[in-house]
């Protein structure tokens, strides 16, 4: 059943993430432009489409542990190979969004918004670290640029999470 997201919630979201709705423009403490509003609105939706991406997967997920569970041992490997338009890696990462939704939703909720990718890295990290990443804004280390998750890209993300090396 996919989650539908209100604009009322949409905002919350963006805002819990470190989204630019509750910030002034970089040009003062005026009313926000027409860009800075279609941004925020853009983010809204974003948000509300990936959450139901993450919503449909994690549904998927538990599917995917009942029909685990009802193959004999040795054939679930097979069975996903030929039935299946994904990977084995990706159906187990399905089964672990359904345990975080059934375990913890209410982390699956603030996490859901990021997008299928960005949960996934972040499932890899431990929940206080995970908390702490989603909770605030990070510099982004190659452009300076600071953002919330929800703004960057993966390849940024990965980035604040694993820092290049400085050169020697």
């Amino acid at each position: 059943m996919p989650l539908r997201l209100t604009r009322q919630v949409s905002k919350k979201l963006v805002r819990g993430f470190g989204g630019s709705s509750n910030r002034p423009p970089a040009g003062g403490g005026g009313p926000p432009s027409v860009v800075e509003v279609l941004r925020g609105e853009i983010l809204q939706l974003v948000a509300a489409t990936q959450a139901d991406d993450v919503a449909a997967r994690a549904e998927g997920g538990g599917k995917l542990k009942a029909a685990k569970a009802a193959l004999q041992h040795g054939e679930w490997l097979p069975w996903v190979a030929k039935n299946l338009p994904f990977s084995a890696a990706s159906a187990k990462r399905s089964i672990q969004l359904f345990e975080l939704r059934k375990g913890h939703p209410e982390v699956l909720g603030k996490l859901a918004p990021l997008g299928l990718t960005k949960v996934y890295v972040l499932l890899k990290l431990g929940p206080k670290e995970r908390d702490d990443f989603v909770g605030k804004r990070h510099v982004v280390p190659s452009t300076g640029h600071e953002k919330a998750p929800l703004e960057m890209t993966v390849a940024e993300m990965m980035e604040v999470l694993h820092p290049p090396e400085p050169e020697t």
